[in-house]
């Protein structure tokens, strides 16, 4: 029993440490974007550029219009399908850009190790972007059954259905992935036991950016942005003084006129959100 509890105590602290480390995504982002407005934007584009998200900011309609205008009223099979796959690449291609950046060596071995290139293009294929199609399909045919439903009861019962999915079926398809990589390839020994006991360490892992997937499970995360941020504005709306802090916050910091910056603090939120759940979820596993 002592033991068992003393188990408990350590999975409990590490799933908390991982929580709050997740949460320096919530400054990471803005931090890394601090000044790339003045350098990036004339001032007209910069304009232009707050213009247009001050506009989608107005209404959780106008944040999802987008995202409505793709689905359509009544999405079929192949419409979810070809939906998923345009919301999956761009993600999938900025996330891995971004980890080639944070770790060298990954960017150094693809380019210097040829004979590792099938085995790193393997994986973009099988735990990159079958994991991040299969999670957004799934979201997607989540998003169009229940869209009619959030716009009377609230989008945030919706937002976080969409968070549960993304975080479980990662990780369910990451685990089918090892499982049939030992099996097929030979991955883990050939070992499918071994491959599905790495998955717990492993999405762990990419949650601090240790593993290459992390850029997949950031790119699966990514399309789940627009539904965060209408949540955020209709919460607002629901809630009158959590509006007035949002509309204080971008008044007062130096986030008026800063489109780049502004939006890396909504990523950044987003990504701490999602993170901090997937850190409860994944120390389980």
């Amino acid at each position: 029993m002592i033991d068992a509890a003393a188990s408990w105590l350590l999975d409990a602290s590490a799933a908390t440490n991982q929580t709050l480390r997740s949460l320096g995504l919530l400054i990471g982002l803005p931090a890394l974007s601090w000044g790339a407005t003045k350098a990036l934007l004339s001032a007209e584009g910069r304009d232009d550029l707050w213009a247009r998200m001050a506009r989608t900011a107005e209404s959780p309609e106008r944040a999802l219009a987008l995202h409505d205008a793709l689905l359509g009223p009544a999405p079929g099979a192949a419409r979810l399908a070809a939906v998923a796959l345009l919301v999956s690449l761009p993600p999938l291609l900025a996330t891995l850009l971004g980890f080639a950046h944070l770790v060298p060596e990954f960017a150094t071995s693809l380019l210097t190790m040829p004979e590792a290139r099938p085995y790193y293009l393997r994986q973009f294929l099988t735990e990159g972007l079958f994991t991040v199609f299969a999670v957004n399909y799934a979201s997607l045919s989540l998003a169009a059954s229940l869209r009619a439903r959030a716009a009377r009861s609230g989008i945030w019962p919706l937002l976080l259905a969409d968070m549960a999915v993304r975080v479980g079926l990662f990780a369910a398809v990451i685990a089918f992935v090892y499982f049939v990589s030992s099996q097929v390839f030979g991955s883990f020994g050939g070992d499918g036991t071994t491959a599905l006991r790495t998955v717990g360490p492993t999405l762990r892992a990419a949650l601090e950016f240790d593993n290459v997937s992390a850029a997949y499970f950031y790119a699966a995360a990514l399309p789940g942005l627009p539904l965060f941020l209408a949540a955020a504005l209709d919460l607002s709306a629901r809630l009158p003084w959590l509006g007035a802090a949002l509309r204080a916050a971008f008044f007062y910091l130096p986030l008026r006129k800063d489109p780049i910056l502004a939006g890396a603090v909504v990523i950044g939120a987003f990504f701490a959100l999602l993170s901090a759940l997937a850190s409860l979820a994944y120390g389980a596993l």
